[in-house]
C-alpha cells in the first residue's frame, strides 16, 4: 500500500507516490549536496528544506529531487542558488523508495524515500572532468 505512513520517510498525501512511480532497481541518479560525504540534511525533501515554499504538488514537495544524468546535474549546478553545491552520484537499490520523472525538466526525478533507508553509503563524488 503506497499510503502506509509507516512505509515512507515522511507523511505523504493521498495517492502519493503516484501509480507511475517505480522501484529504481540499482539505477544511478545525481543530486547536488552541500557536504561530501553527504549528511542526512542533503536528502531532505523540498517541504523539509523550505516548509513555506509554494509548490504546485504536495506529493512532489515531499519527495527528494534527483537527476537522471550527470550532465543534467552539472547544468543545474550553474544556477545561482546551487552554484556552491557538490555533485554526487547515488545508486538507489531496490527497496530504497520509488522514483518518477517529474516537472518539465526531462532530467528531473522525484524520489519518495522509504523509511529507514540511509542514502549516504550509496553516494560518491561526481568527477566533473570524467
Amino acid at each position: 500500500m503506497r499510503n502506509d505512513p509507516n512505509e515512507w520517510r515522511e507523511e505523504l498525501p493521498d495517492n502519493c507516490p503516484p501509480p507511475e512511480a517505480f522501484d529504481p532497481n540499482s539505477r544511478k541518479f545525481y543530486r547536488l549536496v552541500k557536504n561530501l560525504p553527504p549528511t542526512d540534511r542533503d536528502f531532505y525533501s523540498t517541504r523539509q528544506e523550505s516548509p513555506e515554499r509554494k509548490i504546485g504538488s504536495e506529493c512532489i514537495a515531499r519527495s527528494v529531487s534527483i537527476l537522471s544524468t550527470k550532465e543534467g546535474c552539472l547544468k543545474r549546478k550553474s544556477l545561482p542558488l546551487l552554484r556552491n553545491k557538490i555533485p554526487a552520484e547515488i545508486t538507489l537499490p531496490s527497496g530504497s523508495g520509488l522514483v518518477m520523472q517529474t516537472l518539465q525538466d526531462k532530467f528531473h526525478y522525484s524520489w519518495w524515500v522509504k523509511r529507514g533507508f540511509d542514502p549516504i553509503p550509496h553516494c560518491q563524488r561526481v568527477e566533473v572532468g570524467s
